[in-house]
């Protein structure tokens, strides 16, 4: 897209991968002047998009185990994820006040979802029912929420909630900003599930003639209904 964008692109073929690129390629109006190829692990959602918006015509990428590392190959749900944390706990190792540390740290020690959400309805409760801080907590309508991501296990949805939990508590508390520019927090994370559920793969940097097999689509078929 970015070959055929009419105008001053945002990035160019010098530009690093960044958080607000994959966010920028991937989001549901994404922008066209990116780096980002978007492929899709999972044959259904490769079909799903290729018979509700293209030609029901598909190609198979070929990527040798060499390549299959973050400068080539990117994970996009993953590394948004990691991104949006480490962002975090650049915040976090900045702050002072003990009783927001000790609440980060509450929520770093949960074993599960369940103790999570249970944590986290506790934490409203007080604040509700203290008649001074209830002036000072602000209370979002559109608030980021503990939500599921179908394709991670137990163990990764957890993780996925912690980081969502302590982003919500910092921003409720005025502690961070947007982590990226003119981004509302929200539209991020719901950009981070639209990547999970399409098992997205960002491939940065040119793919070679000779890495693209064109395929028919009764072969996606069977690999849709084998996956």
């Amino acid at each position: 897209d970015r070959e055929r964008y009419i105008g001053k692109t945002k990035y160019n073929s010098f530009s690093q991968v960044s958080l607000e690129e994959v966010y920028d390629h991937i989001k549901m109006h994404y922008r066209k002047d990116t780096n980002c190829i978007s492929l899709s692990s999972n044959a259904n959602v490769s079909l799903v998009y290729g018979r509700g918006s293209y030609k029901d015509k598909y190609v198979l990428v070929k990527v040798p185990k060499d390549k299959m590392d973050e400068s080539h190959i990117i994970n996009a749900g993953e590394y948004m994820l990691y991104e949006i944390n480490k962002r975090i706990e650049l915040v976090i190792n900045e702050i002072s006040d003990e009783q927001i540390i000790t609440f980060i740290k509450q929520i770093d020690n949960v074993k599960s979802n369940s103790e999570l959400k249970e944590l986290l309805s506790k934490k409203l409760l007080v604040q509700a029912n203290n008649s001074e801080e209830t002036q000072k907590i602000k209370f979002r309508t559109k608030s980021i929420r503990i939500t599921n991501y179908q394709c991670l296990n137990e163990e990764q949805l957890l993780e996925k909630n912690k980081i969502i939990a302590k982003l919500n508590f910092l921003k409720n508390n005025n502690k961070i900003s947007s982590i990226i520019p003119y981004t509302p927090d929200n539209k991020l994370i719901e950009t981070v599930g639209n990547a999970f559920s399409s098992m997205e793969q960002i491939h940065y940097g040119e793919i070679l003639e000779n890495e693209i097999l064109n395929v028919p689509t009764i072969f996606v078929d069977i690999f849709a209904l084998l996956q």
